[in-house]
C-alpha cells in the first residue's frame, strides 16, 4: 500500500481504525458492537421465539400476545435507545467536521459557481455574435451567388447569340468561386474557443422544462412509466387525506382514488 508520500505501508503499518476519528472518541468495532449487544441480542432470540410460536384460540391467548407484543415494542424501543446513545458523539463530531469544512467549502463553491455563470453568459455572447456574424456571411454568400449566377446567364445567352466572350465566361467562373467561397467561409464561422493554462472552457448541453400542461404531462409519464407515477403521487394523496382526517376521508370525493378505512389492533401499555 502507497501513502500520499508514495512511501511504502506494510501490514504491521496500517493506520488504527480508529485513526480519522476526533481525539476521546474510541473506534467502533464489529466486535466492540457484538460484546455490548450480547445481552439485548440473547433477550431478542427469546423473544422472536416466543412470538414465532404465539397463537390465539381464547381471550387469555390474547392477553398473553398482547403483553409479548408489548414486550417486543418495548425492547426494541430499549434497543433503539442504546443505538441513538452510542452514535450520539459520533455524529456530533460529524457535524463538527462537517461545519468546520462546510465553512472552506461552501465560499469556494459559490465562487465557483459564480465564475461558472459569467463563463456561460460570455459564451452564449459569443455564440450569439458568432451567430450573426453567420447569417451576415450567408447573406453576402447568397448575394455573391445570386451575381455569380446572373454573369453565367448572360455569358450564356451571348454564347446563344453566336457572340461568345471569354471575358464575360471567366467572369462568371470568377464569381461562382467567389460565391463558394464565401458560403464555405460562413459555415466555418464558430465562438473563438478559451484557453487557459488549467484546461479549456467547453460547453455542456442539459435538458431544461417546465410543465406548461398538468393534465397531458402526468397522461404522457403514465404511458411512459405509470407506476413510477403512482409511487410519486402516493405520499401528496396520504397527505391529502390526513388533512381531510379519518372521520370524513371514506366519505369525501375523491376523483380517481379508492378510498376505505381499515382496523388494526393498537398495542398500549398499561399506565
Amino acid at each position: 500500500m502507497q501513502n500520499k508520500l508514495g512511501l511504502g505501508l506494510g501490514d504491521d503499518d496500517q493506520p488504527p481504525h480508529d485513526h480519522n476519528l476526533p481525539p476521546g472518541l474510541p473506534a467502533i468495532t464489529a466486535e466492540l458492537l457484538t460484546d455490548e449487544l450480547a445481552e439485548d441480542k440473547k433477550i431478542a432470540g427469546e423473544l422472536l421465539e416466543r412470538a414465532g410460536h404465539a397463537k390465539i384460540a381464547t381471550l387469555e391467548d390474547a392477553g398473553k400476545v398482547q403483553l409479548l407484543a408489548s414486550k417486543l415494542k418495548d425492547h426494541a424501543e430499549d434497543v433503539g435507545n442504546k443505538r441513538s446513545e452510542r452514535k450520539a458523539p459520533y455524529l456530533a463530531a460529524g457535524r463538527l467536521i462537517d461545519e468546520h469544512c462546510n465553512a472552506i467549502i461552501k465560499p469556494l463553491s459559490d465562487a465557483y459557481t459564480a465564475l461558472r455563470r459569467m463563463l456561460t453568459e460570455f459564451q452564449r455572447r459569443q455564440e450569439r455574435e458568432a451567430e450573426e456574424a453567420r447569417r451576415r456571411a450567408e447573406a453576402e454568400a447568397r448575394r455573391k451567388a445570386g451575381e455569380a449566377a446572373e454573369l453565367e446567364r448572360k455569358a450564356r445567352e451571348a454564347e446563344t447569340a453566336g457572340q461568345p466572350s471569354v471575358k464575360d465566361q471567366l467572369a462568371a467562373i470568377e464569381a461562382r468561386d467567389a460565391a463558394e467561397r464565401a458560403r464555405d467561409d460562413a459555415e466555418t464561422i464558430r465562438p473563438a474557443p478559451i484557453h487557459t493554462l488549467a484546461g479549456s472552457v467547453g460547453t455542456s448541453r442539459r435538458i431544461c422544462w417546465e410543465v406548461t400542461d398538468l393534465p397531458a404531462a402526468i397522461g404522457w409519464l403514465l404511458d411512459r412509466n405509470g407506476a413510477a407515477v403512482i409511487e410519486a403521487l402516493d405520499p401528496l394523496i396520504g397527505r391529502e387525506l390526513r388533512a381531510i382526517g379519518i372521520a370524513h376521508a371514506e366519505r369525501a370525493r375523491h376523483p380517481g382514488v379508492r378510498v376505505w378505512i381499515e382496523s388494526e389492533s393498537t398495542v398500549r401499555r398499561r399506565r
